[in-house]
């Protein structure tokens, strides 16, 4: 795992504006699931990672009819699955939060995580030099892909 400057901003702004100096060069930190396999694994080398979880506002569901349904980015699997505040119009929501993952993944994997996840993809996982990670080829397209969840994609994109 490479260094990197480990920060904890207090408000949606300081975490905006840490984004909007480093660009790629800094990482957003939700329940850690994913981003924490991803350095371990050299897949990713950020200058900074932004933790989010102490900033306010973004383990809220709320719903109004004026506005709609907004769920903060710190909001986990199980929250949305649990959650009575989501009306029945975005039942689909709430049945899709209980059948990802395992409950204990589902515990600490957030919205925002879930989202911006990488590929779980053995390739880009692996000691490939596939495609999307900077290289020439994707390997998955007519590889091994027998657990991939999108299947006949193309080599570029």
């Amino acid at each position: 795992m490479r260094n990197f400057k480990y920060y904890q901003p207090k408000t949606l702004d300081e975490a905006s504006t840490l984004f909007a100096e480093s660009g790629a060069n800094a990482l957003p930190m939700g329940g850690g699931t994913d981003l924490l396999g991803i350095l371990k694994e050299d897949i990713a080398g950020p200058e900074k990672v932004v933790n989010l979880k102490s900033v306010p506002g973004m383990r809220e569901i709320q719903y109004s009819k004026d506005d709609g349904l907004t769920i903060g980015g710190q909001v986990t699997i199980t929250e949305i699955a649990e959650s009575d505040s989501i009306p029945e119009q975005y039942k689909i929501l709430t049945e899709a939060a209980n059948v990802i993952a395992s409950p204990q993944l589902r515990n600490v994997g957030t919205l925002a995580g879930n989202v911006c996840q990488r590929p779980r993809c053995w390739y880009y996982r692996g000691d490939f030099d596939c495609l999307r990670k900077g290289g020439d080829v994707g390997f998955a397209v007519g590889g091994e892909d027998k657990y991939h969840c999108v299947i006949g994609g193309e080599t570029r994109g």
